[in-house]
């Protein structure tokens, strides 16, 4: 038996975002921790923290990776992030919490690109919304690029609460 190159872009993918997010709070005031439960789409809870002190801010994330380089579309100044899984958006739309998806490519190992489900779901719903199919592509503005300053991503989990 082998392991399927999915398991272990997934792996990479979560090891990759795990180091970024640690190293942008090298104090330890964000804490990666794993969804080990039936997940529901749910691969972290990340758990901020003020000088040490837990601030009782949490987001849920998900982490979605490819091997290939991710592009701007030609027509808008977005990513398009495909096979974000239907029940995982019905089910963000139900938290109040912050329900943020992850998308990173292998080939740029020290960036990635985020999205607040919760803020996407009326535009999902315009184009497919419907259980019946069982995945759908999201697409994220380029703007929300985490590199070496998470800042941007630290703040829109920060805005929840």
């Amino acid at each position: 038996m082998t392991r399927h190159p999915n398991h272990v872009r997934e792996t990479k993918s979560r090891d990759m975002v795990r180091g970024l997010i640690n190293s942008f709070y090298p104090n330890g005031d964000a804490l990666v921790r794993e969804w080990s439960e039936r997940d529901y789409g749910i691969d972290f809870v990340l758990e901020l923290f003020e000088d040490g002190v837990p601030s009782g801010k949490i987001a849920f994330l998900q982490i979605k990776g490819t091997d290939k380089p991710i592009t701007r579309l030609k027509k808008t100044d977005e990513v398009s992030c495909s096979n974000v899984s239907v029940s995982t958006m019905e089910y963000a739309k139900q938290n109040r919490i912050p329900f943020i998806i992850i998308y990173t490519s292998l080939s740029e190992p020290r960036c990635f690109f985020f999205i607040d489900l919760q803020s996407r779901m009326d535009d999902v719903k315009k184009k497919i919304w419907n259980l019946e199919q069982k995945k759908t592509t999201i697409r994220i503005p380029y703007s929300n690029r985490a590199e070496k300053d998470l800042t941007y991503f630290f703040d829109l989990i920060n805005s929840y609460y």
